[in-house]
């Protein structure tokens, strides 16, 4: 914890600091190209880190007011064909962060969305806006996931 690549499988968000290999593994800057913060959610009942749910395999997480973004995955064929799963924060989904700590953690605002690799490092972050679908296809097109539907990732 506390390091993060300069280059790579993500899609780098030009946020400041973006070249900084280290960070303070307290204060996470959930950059493309860090690691998924740790934070404690409810999902189905029962309390977890978010580093297990992120853990083996593709993840987009979005904000509380994120309810598009199951059907983005959902329609996807780059997502479907990397197996992209989808958690929600609270009203938007099923994990229950109340507090917003998450959200937080990944600096994004209720729309936002994060897409967290099987390795738990961050590869793209949407932090707020209109057509996430388009940006999301773009970023997986940059991340070299093709489909033999065409290069837009929509079926």
């Amino acid at each position: 914890f506390g390091y993060r690549y300069p280059d790579g499988a993500f899609v780098d968000d030009q946020c400041d600091g973006a070249e900084d290999l280290l960070e303070d593994p307290h204060a996470p800057s959930a950059r493309p190209g860090s690691r998924a913060p740790h934070v404690l959610v409810t999902h189905r009942g029962a309390l977890v880190s978010t580093i297990d749910l992120f853990s083996d395999r593709w993840v987009l997480v979005s904000g509380p007011e994120g309810n598009e973004w199951r059907g983005v995955v959902e329609r996807s064929a780059a997502c479907r064909a990397l197996g992209v799963g989808w958690h929600g924060t609270s009203a938007a989904g099923d994990l229950d962060d109340s507090t917003g700590r998450l959200s937080a953690a990944l600096r994004i605002e209720g729309n936002g969305a994060v897409l967290i690799r099987p390795d738990g490092f961050i590869a793209w972050r949407y932090a707020a806006g209109t057509d996430g679908g388009r940006a999301l296809d773009a970023a997986l097109e940059r991340l070299g996931v093709r489909t033999a539907v065409g290069t837009n990732g929509r079926a």
